[in-house]
């Protein structure tokens, strides 16, 4: 469901952000400069590829 009101500036961007809030999701991982800049939306961390290689990093995903 799409907000009542536009939150990123772009309509793409808003259903993005819905998705990500009807699915529980943690993360957005983006490139894309319209939600970088907002960083969080309600409990979702907005971040770049790099960023989430920082977070990563160190996790042993195949041991």
């Amino acid at each position: 469901m799409l907000p009542d009101h536009p939150i990123s500036g772009d309509k793409k961007d808003d259903e993005i952000l819905a998705l990500a809030k009807s699915s529980s999701f943690k993360y957005i991982v983006t490139g894309d400069k319209d939600l970088l800049v907002l960083i969080n939306f309600e409990d979702i961390r907005i971040i770049n590829p790099r960023q989430l290689w920082e977070i990563t990093k160190d996790m042993r995903f195949y041991d």
